[in-house]
């Protein structure tokens, strides 16, 4: 079968096919075209929903005899090339607001695009670089001393933060590679890595605190919960079913991110001293699945956070031929400050995905193992050759 536009007649691509009378279903590919496997235990008569982002839901009743059926669809108003943005000094109001329903029509097609939903298998590569260092690092220089400082050599490893601009001194970084496996019936999930490797002053820091502070602030983010937890705080994900009650949301622009124009939707707490973030989404154009492209955002300035000072953001994926959105770069930089007058602190995860795959792992045994992370008996001693091949560097585009 097809499913087409009632107006222009063409194929619509991911749309969800269901049975109404069992848990059979499917998508439809790029040109709308689906093949749908009928229980013997259905009737003669058939029916289905066929459901996508920015057309009207429809029920299809038809013969399971039928050979070929073409279903049109219509459209259900939301036509973001008509988009007009006017400023308004009137007071802000979800009701009968366009960036509310954007937003909300985003979390309702979050499951149809996500790969582990859609697909019994799920792989991929995952690249992790931690930097930890001094932040706003500057060395004093003594103007009565005629000999150069003995520190001067550090002048050479400092290097400056690309989102504050501000000389930064990296005094530890850890690089872990893995490959994230994921299997949907019986379900499991694990992290195998394959190489871990530490430089700078590690040796001399309190390996268990870092271990807790890494783990706890510089967690991996999933914008599509509910909540964000950084420092045992809760925040409110801006993608929550209870988003449009805790932001202000508003469609302030059309941009181009990487060569495709997109819809700019942003937004910001109704209270800047709450536990929320202020940034940016951005969805392509008249994209039907409602696919976010890009992501970026910070803490408001009023907030007060425990140590951290700045919290900044920065996620990007790419869409799959299924539809599938599959995440490539996770980029979060953090300012702390432990005491009042010390040093300030930076810390920065960097995070490249690749070799996205939808077939088996070829080790199946691995789901069988205790733990969440199995590390692999030569992960601490793979060798340069192993680094070049593995250490993607996440794009700074």
């Amino acid at each position: 079968l097809q499913i087409v536009d009632s107006e222009t007649m063409k194929g619509v691509p991911f749309v969800a096919l269901k049975l109404l009378h069992s848990r059979q279903g499917t998508l439809t590919d790029n040109n709308g075209n689906a093949v749908l496997n009928i229980p013997k235990n259905e009737g003669d008569t058939i029916e289905m929903s066929a459901s996508v982002l920015g057309y009207k839901t429809k029920i299809v009743r038809f013969s399971r005899y039928a050979s070929s059926i073409i279903v049109p669809l219509t459209a259900d108003g939301l036509q973001l090339d008509e988009v007009v943005f006017k400023q308004k000094k009137s007071k802000y109001s979800k009701k009968n607001n366009p960036a509310v329903r954007f937003v909300e029509k985003i979390r309702e097609g979050a499951s149809k695009i996500d790969p582990k939903n859609c697909h019994q298998n799920y792989s991929y590569d995952r690249f992790e670089r931690i930097s930890i260092g001094l932040n706003k690092f500057h060395i004093q220089e003594d103007s009565t001393r005629k000999k150069e400082s003995k520190f001067a050599f550090l002048k050479d490893h400092i290097d400056t933060c690309e989102i504050t601009n501000q000389p930064i001194l990296v005094v530890s970084v850890k690089e872990k590679a893995s490959t994230e496996i994921y299997r949907k019936e019986p379900q499991a999930e694990k992290s195998v890595v394959t190489g871990i490797k530490r430089q700078g002053l590690d040796d001399i820091l309190d390996q268990e605190s870092i271990q807790t502070f890494l783990e706890d602030v510089m967690r991996e983010i999933d914008l599509y919960q509910n909540d964000i937890v950084i420092l045992q705080n809760r925040f409110v994900s801006p993608l929550s079913r209870i988003a449009p009650d805790f932001y202000k949301f508003f469609l302030t622009d059309t941009i181009m991110v990487d060569n495709e124009k997109c819809v700019e939707l942003s937004f910001t707490p109704h209270n800047t001293a709450t536990f929320g973030f202020t940034g940016h989404v951005y969805v392509p154009m008249n994209d039907s699945t409602m696919f976010i492209k890009r992501v970026e955002m910070k803490l408001p300035p009023k907030i007060n956070l425990n140590f951290i000072n700045n919290l900044y953001l920065r996620q990007d994926y790419v869409k799959a031929e299924d539809g599938s959105r599959l995440k490539v770069r996770d980029d979060m930089t953090i300012e702390l400050s432990i005491l009042p007058g010390a040093q300030g602190l930076y810390a920065r995860r960097n995070t490249a995905y690749s070799k996205h795959s939808f077939e088996p792992y070829y080790d199946q045994t691995m789901f069988d193992k205790l733990g969440n992370e199995i590390v692999l008996d030569n992960a601490y001693n793979q060798d340069e050759q192993f680094w070049d091949t593995v250490a993607i560097t996440p794009s700074t585009g």
